[in-house]
């Protein structure tokens, strides 16, 4: 029981798995049990004393859970996308939705991979899906692309594929702070795009929609800017989650927005509601920092670990603020933490192993970058692209460099180079390690490659 229960502690998609060892195996094992601990108590009393100071025990954590719950503070400290009672979670793009349905924008919409779901319910049938959760019909290569696309700016290639391929006329994006705005990093390029045009933002969605002739007066009517638009959207007059989360949420969006005076306010109205939210002082670490106070920064930074030891993102923000101060073994035991909390720890480790060679332990390094490469799932492409397995390989190849093999660099950065054939620096890394090894025409078609720019 104790050793099944380690896994869903060290990884929450082993929950259902210690929920059946429970029921099965240990129903078996307390239905022996009991019977044989009440023989072994002959009073009455002491058995009475025992029982109910178990349940009292019992009682007690189930008491202590419940209030965490219905007071939301299990929520607030977390990074969870759900509150306490009924209705829709505060990040479904609800009110975007009744903002297309009611100003009757064109189709066909762009939407991303988590709320696909429940766009088809809200928007269908008069508004296709573009895609959602399910492989079938849509697959893994739509899912890559979906992905890609909210990564790329406004006039990449892939936009302009996409939209001629399917007519897309408008984007619906959510830009909550979790397990969405990260995904969209481009939000000031789309709010300043001559292709795209801002008609609805509110601190958790947003809505754009392509420059046509025939949207032209939709949007002459509907047009926002993302700078002075008021965020949250309606200011909250009340103290409670919703209102909590409206301010955490506006402050992510606004410091996307690089509105950072703004998003220190939302930051403090939001802790002045719930002062123990560990990302949220993560946030005020980095606006800190960006201004300057490091002092501060590294407090906020520090404070946010200790009141979100489980989240990635404060340990990463404190492992790269000491990387930037040179304090390489601060850096290395928060990158250490930041990859032990990951659900996606190739990141982190990816990031350690650069901090190991900074701090000359290639051997430490080189274990980092094999445990980053292991960590990768079978699927790697939907989590990773060719940049970051082009990382990797560098990061081998100067690792084994630095241990004196020669060849396994060689080879790591040929890897690196084919990843990312269009990089001039791996060429030209590529080109002196052929030179050390003596393969001078090797390392002349290597240097043609930088000339060529290619």
């Amino acid at each position: 029981m104790t050793g099944a229960a380690f896994f869903p502690i060290r990884q929450m998609r082993f929950a259902a798995l210690f929920s059946v060892v429970t029921v099965v195996i240990g129903g078996a094992v307390l239905a022996a049990f009991l019977p044989a601990l009440q023989r072994k108590i002959s009073s009455a009393r002491t058995a009475s004393i025992f029982a109910v100071s178990a349940s009292a025990l019992v009682i007690g954590f189930a008491a202590m859970r419940l209030a965490n719950i219905v007071t939301d503070r299990t929520y607030r400290s977390g990074s969870e996308l759900v509150s306490f009672g009924t209705g829709l979670s505060w990040w479904f793009p609800e009110k975007a939705a009744a903002f297309i349905e009611q100003e009757n924008l064109p189709g066909q919409i762009l939407s991303g991979y988590s709320e696909g779901g429940f766009l088809a319910f809200r928007l269908g049938p008069k508004y296709k899906n573009y895609i959602d959760n399910r492989a079938i019909p849509f697959g893994k290569d739509m899912m890559l692309r979906s992905a890609s696309l909210k990564a790329s700016p406004p006039g990449s290639p892939q936009w302009k594929q996409e939209v001629e391929r399917y007519g897309i006329k408008t984007i619906l994006v959510p830009i909550g702070r979790y397990g969405a705005l990260q995904f969209f990093p481009v939000l000031k390029q789309f709010c300043s795009s001559e292709t795209w045009s801002p008609v609805y933002l509110d601190e958790t969605s947003a809505v754009f929609v392509r420059r046509t002739p025939d949207t032209q007066a939709l949007i002459e009517r509907l047009q926002v800017s993302c700078s002075p638009v008021p965020l949250p959207k309606a200011s909250p007059t009340t103290k409670d989650t919703n209102a909590f989360n409206q301010w955490a949420n506006a402050a992510s969006v606004l410091r996307a927005l690089g509105r950072d005076l703004e998003a220190f306010v939302a930051v403090r109205k939001a802790l002045e509601i719930f002062p123990d939210s560990g990302y949220l002082h993560f946030m005020r670490g980095h606006i800190y920092q960006e201004a300057g106070a490091l002092r501060e920064a590294e407090q906020e930074y520090v404070l946010a670990t200790k009141l979100e030891p489980n989240l990635v993102a404060p340990w990463s923000a404190l492992a790269s603020f000491y990387q930037d101060q040179g304090r390489m073994p601060d850096a290395i035991r928060a990158w250490e933490r930041a990859a032990g909390v990951s659900r996606w720890p190739w990141e982190p480790l990816k990031n350690l192993g650069y901090a190991n060679l900074l701090a000359r332990q290639p051997k430490q390094a080189l274990n980092a970058f094999d445990h980053a490469a292991d960590s990768l799932p079978a699927q790697y492409e939907l989590v990773v692209d060719n940049a970051f397995l082009a990382n990797v390989a560098h990061g081998r190849a100067r690792s084994w460099y630095h241990l004196g093999d020669l060849h396994r660099a060689i080879s790591f950065e040929e890897d690196a180079a084919r990843f990312l054939p269009d990089s001039p620096d791996l060429w030209r890394q590529l080109a002196d390690l052929y030179a050390a090894a003596g393969r001078g025409e090797d390392a002349n078609r290597a240097r043609a490659r930088v000339g060529a720019g290619k």
